[in-house]
């Protein structure tokens, strides 16, 4: 049995009022998160709209670990110096001839 114009109308604006009841709730724990700051409200609507589109999509949104501070990122702390511009190197890269002697030096 297919179902009326009117029926899958009502089950869209079903489904529209299930997916604003959803992010409203994500919103408002955002919100109180934030410890409920005034002027925040469009902030946390928009991230409750992508947090909640992630959801539906398979992909759970990421946040920070529960555990203080972020640890900092191993890549980052194990660089080497980057060399500038001007960097020639510790002293002669290569030989040099000179032509006084003859010789490379």
């Amino acid at each position: 049995m297919n179902p009326t114009h009117q029926e899958a109308a009502q089950s869209a604006s079903d489904d529209g009022a299930r997916r604003e009841a959803e992010i409203a709730a994500i919103a408002y724990r955002l919100w109180q998160d934030a410890a409920q700051p005034d002027g925040e409200a469009d902030r946390h609507w928009a991230e409750a709209q992508e947090i909640w589109a992630l959801r539906q999509a398979g992909h759970p949104p990421t946040s920070p670990s529960q555990g203080g501070e972020a640890e900092p990122a191993l890549a980052l702390e194990n660089q080497a110096p980057m060399p500038g511009l001007d960097d020639q190197s510790e002293g002669n890269a290569a030989p040099s001839y000179d032509r006084d002697s003859d010789q490379l030096r």
